[in-house]
């Protein structure tokens, strides 16, 4: 028992999923695993088996699969990046059905792409739909895939900005989610940058502030810098301090013109897509970490750094199992990432 044993076996996720009578499982990114994993699913994947052996259990357990689990997995293209294809033998396992990608250059209103854009705006928001849909045509007929794909993903971040500034006219809501998604990512082609942001201008609802965003959609962000804004950046503020947190004072320039485009695009990121991670890239010693530092200092939050390197593991970030000293029992130690989670 628990109370007894130094340790103890407990079933992983797809096999208390085939217990009892039986639950779905997704696999997501399969083709990420290695040929061990995917071996000992050979078994569970039989139709007329559904079955896994647990060697590693003291004393071995054949698990069957109950009558309502079904496993499903999901996989991008085996060329794409760090991907592989699975085998014929798993493959022969499964129904392999291929999901085919939106027609994003389709501009037709009731297209597939169309339809799901108008589903994710709001009620307030819908009037942006063209809009969003013509640009999003553009970028797919005039910029190489290869520079700026356009995914589900990137027209959600859109959607999101649209969305989510309700302090903003939907013009500026319809530029700012521009930006981000389309203008940023074209960073190292400034032609291609001005077009859009052109474009972008061209397609946004009729009086809207263009002088707000400029030829690179963040002249809102220099506006800010001269007027002397403390508290945030145009209509992005910083997250305040909470009460009684001392905000220690730090030796850095928010002002200085590469930082304040930097920080906007930060505090952007923090704000459009709550829950969304924010990645910073650049060439070492351009001030990446030390300007989250900085952040994290001007807001009072406890600012947890992990370097990460080739050797990190997983029970680094999230925990590990141990043995707990003097105690017959199994103690998890709660790592940094789970640890700052936590404390949010």
């Amino acid at each position: 028992s628990m109370d007894h044993d130094l340790f103890a076996w407990q079933d992983g996720p797809v096999t208390r999923a085939m217990r009892r009578e039986g639950h779905w499982v997704l696999l997501d990114e399969a083709s990420l695993a290695t040929d061990a994993v995917l071996e000992r699913l050979n078994s569970v994947l039989e139709a007329g088996e559904r079955s896994v052996m647990l060697a590693e259990k003291p004393g071995g357990e054949v698990v069957i699969g109950g009558d309502k689990f079904s496993l499903m997995m999901t996989m991008n293209p085996g060329g794409d990046f760090g991907k592989r294809e699975l085998s014929p033998a798993l493959r022969s396992r499964m129904t392999e059905i291929w999901v085919k990608a939106l027609d994003y250059a389709d501009e037709d209103e009731d297209s597939e792409a169309s339809r799901l854009i108008r589903k994710l705006l709001s009620d307030e928001a819908k009037t942006l739909m063209p809009s969003i849909r013509r640009a999003v045509a553009w970028v797919v007929e005039n910029i190489p895939a290869q520079v700026l794909p356009m995914s589900i993903r990137n027209v959600g971040l859109w959607v999101s900005a649209c969305n989510e500034l309700t302090d903003m006219s939907l013009g500026e809501r319809y530029l700012h989610g521009g930006t981000m998604t389309i203008v940023d990512a074209l960073v190292d082609a400034p032609e291609l940058q001005m077009e859009a942001m052109k474009m972008l201008e061209t397609q946004a609802p009729q009086g809207t502030a263009l002088a707000k965003f400029g030829p690179d959609g963040y002249q809102w962000v220099r506006d800010a810098v001269q007027r002397g804004d403390t508290d945030g950046l145009g209509p992005f503020s910083v997250p305040t301090p909470a009460a009684g947190v001392h905000v220690a004072p730090i030796p850095f320039d928010f002002a200085a013109p590469t930082t304040a485009l930097n920080l906007g695009r930060i505090l952007q990121g923090l704000t459009v897509g709550k829950g969304m991670a924010v990645l910073l890239e650049g060439p070492p010693g351009t001030g990446k970490s030390s300007i989250i530092a900085a952040l994290a200092a001007r807001c009072g939050r406890e600012l947890v750094r992990i370097n990460i390197s080739e050797q990190t593991e997983i029970a680094d970030l999230v925990g590990v199992v141990h043995v707990v000293r003097w105690r017959t029992a199994v103690g998890t130690e709660e790592r940094q990432l789970l640890g700052s989670a936590g404390r949010a």
